[in-house]
């Protein structure tokens, strides 16, 4: 019997159901676990910016902590994320060291080495005075003003300066052999070191008035003093005083100018500088003028007697008036930036740099400081502190690490130099009597003539405003405000400008001598050093940080000075911030160079 096919619609319908159904589920199922996909990746690439974070801090930490030379450390980044299903990727990162990155910070300040010893220097001499005491002196000097003048230059010797002198007529002598005694060499005692120079003095007092004129003679005997008894480190020094010309009739031979002018030129063969005092019109000018001109010296023109004293005075200028403040201005640059990108597919982008020793994250939503400059400040309650500082320079081969896996950064600090600088903060009451000292010391001089009432009040004007603004500083300082301190010693230098304009411009009116004139100017400079050392500690110390992240340098500095309770004054500008901390009395800079290698 033939068997014929039917259609049972029913199976059919159940069938098709059962299928739909299934497929229901699957659908259901596939959109729960793709669902998923995002929040997972997204935890799993927050816990990786998490831990990578973590590390860079833990290596800005250690190399700006503990480390010593020698220290390796080995710090593990996890440099992207592993998908966290079948239906999701990996993200990818990369771990950057570029040796031409500009990143870094520069440290500056300025100070006075030995402030306390700054002073108007001297140099060490050896001198020998050369002193005509020819017949013609009788005459033109009677009241032997010369030897006054010449007792004044020796008084202000200081040790270990060394004097001798020569009494020069037909013939010549060391005191004491010019009067038959044993002749007082370079070295003989009292002669050399002793500081109030009494026995130079008396010697001098000796000298009379005698016989002829022998020039050359007196060199020669002065020149070989300083070449066989002199000190070699020491500056060599003649000063020649004559009122007439070679008279070689009844003087000892050799005698002449040809002679003179040989013995001039024996002195400069020594380095012995000589000086040439011409007193009265009857004075050689030309053979004194050579003299001068062949060892490096001056010649000095002195119409009468009384002139003489203002020269010698001039002439210890020479080696007594230099003042030397050297203020040291100290900047060191400290660079090299590692960075980290995570190139995350869900968590934020986050890209972290180690530069200036510090820490940056940087997100979409903009960049802030981890960790910021590696420094502790301490306060005083004065308005002054110390600060301390660790500077971080990154060095070694450029390298470029890429991928979703985790890599070792390997850190090596090659070297560690640590600087402990105090920086002395002078008092500023004590500037304001050094300074009215300069005015008592101006106006004394007046009364022995070497000024006029109005040269000295011309400068004293400007000192004695000068004077009063150190005392409104030191009052600011006595209540804690440096700010209010800085103002007046600005204005108290201002002061001080205009005195030594005031006192070039007397010196060139002829109302200051010469000679007072450069004292007073040196004692004006040496004032603006010591007042320019305490600028220098107000000023404290400048960080200029080059970085792409500014907004978050100024940001992290804004936050965290104030807290610390330290005076500062920041600026921004493009890729630099420039910050400086005010008034600190000692400054610690712990340097640590680390060569940085990925694997």
């Amino acid at each position: 019997m033939q068997r014929v096919l039917r259609r049972e619609e029913e199976g059919v319908a159940s069938a098709v159901a059962s299928m739909f159904i299934l497929l229901a589920i699957l659908v259901v199922l596939q959109v729960a676990v793709i669902g998923a996909v995002p929040a997972q990746q997204y935890a799993a690439e927050y816990a990786t910016s998490k831990h990578d974070i973590q590390q860079m801090d833990l290596l800005r930490s250690m190399l700006a902590g503990p480390a010593v030379a020698g220290t390796q450390l080995s710090v593990p980044f996890q440099l992207g994320t592993q998908a966290t299903s079948l239906f999701a990727s990996p993200s990818s990162g990369s771990l950057t060291y570029a040796t031409g990155d500009t990143a870094g910070v520069s440290l500056s300040f300025s100070f006075v080495p030995q402030f306390r010893q700054a002073a108007i220097q001297k140099v060490d001499q050896d001198v020998v005075l050369l002193m005509d005491n020819s017949g013609s002196m009788a005459w033109n000097d009677p009241q032997n003003l010369r030897i006054v003048g010449a007792q004044e230059y020796v008084a202000r010797l200081s040790p270990p300066d060394c004097v001798a002198i020569v009494a020069f007529n037909g013939r010549s002598y060391l005191t004491q052999a010019n009067i038959g005694g044993t002749p007082h060499h370079l070295y003989y005692p009292g002669m050399c070191g002793d500081p109030n120079y009494a026995q130079p003095q008396a010697d001098l007092a000796t000298i009379s008035d005698i016989d002829s004129t022998n020039i050359g003679l007196a060199i020669q005997l002065g020149n070989n003093e300083l070449i066989q008894n002199g000190h070699a480190k020491k500056a060599w020094v003649e000063i020649l005083l004559t009122d007439g010309q070679n008279e070689c009739a009844g003087s000892a031979s050799p005698c002449g100018d040809a002679f003179t002018l040989q013995m001039a030129q024996a002195a400069k063969a020594n380095n012995i500088t000589i000086f040439t005092i011409g007193l009265s019109s009857s004075a050689d000018t030309n053979l004194l003028t050579q003299i001068a001109s062949i060892t490096g010296g001056t010649y000095y023109a002195a119409p009468n007697a009384s002139s003489i004293r203002w020269i010698y005075f001039e002439i210890s200028m020479h080696y007594q008036s230099s003042v030397q403040c050297g203020s040291v201005f100290v900047a060191e640059a400290y660079g090299g930036s590692l960075s980290l990108d995570l190139n995350n597919a869900f968590y934020p982008t986050q890209d972290l740099r180690l530069e200036s020793g510090g820490v940056a994250l940087v997100q979409a939503a903009g960049a802030t400081m981890q960790e910021g400059f590696p420094m502790e400040y301490t306060s005083n309650g004065d308005g002054s502190g110390s600060l301390q500082a660790s500077l971080l320079t990154l060095t070694g081969d450029a390298f470029q690490l890429i991928g979703s896996d985790t890599h070792v950064l390997q850190a090596n600090v090659l070297a560690r130099q640590v600087v402990d600088q105090t920086v002395t903060r002078i008092v500023l009451g004590t500037e304001a009597r050094s300074v009215s000292n300069i005015s008592s010391n101006l106006a004394y001089w007046v009364t022995q003539g070497a000024a006029t009432p109005a040269g000295a009040a011309a400068v004293n004007g400007p000192l004695n405003q000068s004077q009063a603004s150190l005392m409104m500083g030191q009052a600011n300082m006595s209540l804690g405000n440096p700010v209010g301190a800085h103002f007046d010693t600005d204005r108290a230098q201002g002061y001080l400008s205009i005195a030594l304009n005031a006192t070039e411009t007397q010196r060139k009116a002829n109302t200051i001598q010469d000679w007072l004139a450069k004292t007073t100017e040196d004692s004006i400079l040496l004032e603006e050093c010591r007042i320019g050392q305490w600028v220098n500690w107000y000023n404290g110390v400048t960080l200029t940080i080059t970085t792409s992240v500014p907004d978050a340098w100024e940001a992290w500095f804004n936050m965290t000075l104030p807290a610390w309770n330290v005076p500062y004054s920041m600026g921004i500008s493009s890729d630099l911030v420039v910050v400086t901390l005010h008034s600190l009395n000692r400054i610690v800079t712990d340097r640590r160079v680390v060569s940085v290698s990925g694997m």
